[in-house]
């Protein structure tokens, strides 16, 4: 039995902070392919204020997805939410279990990628994290090159070998071959 395809939320908006970046731009690109640019509020976060709201964040972690001022949590919830709800529903079908496992596949490759650029990122912004407390700025911004030059000899070529197959196999123009989805997101 179909389920009834619920009406699309009278007022959406996502909150993150206001710059071009995962996760929060996916989201926004996600909205603008399926309600319009114009159907969304984007709320962007001025970092230096993020210090002052984080206590009151659930999770305290951007963005924010609120539908009818109802606020959700997570991007990979919201994401799937939006493709799946918002539009015609065709960028995470869920009436289609073989294409929900190509997307989520792609989704994984994604995810793999980020999690192995993340230290070479994180080495300068937050070098104790990594290990590297009271280092110094000079040997910190040496290490970020080691690191950074690392990940572009070794893991990006690898990751854009497993995009570029999954491009060339569904046609060269979605990760996932026809339509567009939210792996490509």
């Amino acid at each position: 039995k179909k389920k009834k395809k619920k009406a699309t939320p009278k007022k959406i908006s996502v909150k993150y902070f206001g710059m071009p970046a995962t996760p929060g731009e996916k989201l926004r690109l996600a909205l603008c392919l399926t309600v319009g640019k114009d159907n969304f509020t984007d709320d962007r976060v001025v970092f230096g204020t993020w210090k002052d709201m984080k206590p009151t964040v659930k999770y305290q972690q951007l963005p924010v997805l609120y539908l009818d001022d109802v606020e959700y949590h997570q991007s990979g919830a919201a994401l799937r939410y939006i493709g799946g709800n918002l539009g015609d529903g065709s960028m995470y079908p869920l009436d289609d279990a073989e294409m929900l496992l190509k997307i989520e596949e792609m989704i994984g490759v994604l995810d793999d990628l980020q999690r192995s650029w993340m230290p070479a990122l994180y080495i300068s912004m937050r070098p104790a994290s990594m290990g590297y407390a009271g280092i110094s700025d000079e040997d910190k911004t040496a290490k970020a090159k080691e690191m950074r030059e690392a990940f572009l000899a070794n893991d990006l070529p690898k990751y854009m070998g497993f995009l570029t197959a999954a491009l060339e196999a569904g046609g060269n123009q979605f990760l996932c071959g026809e339509p567009l989805t939210i792996a490509d997101c």
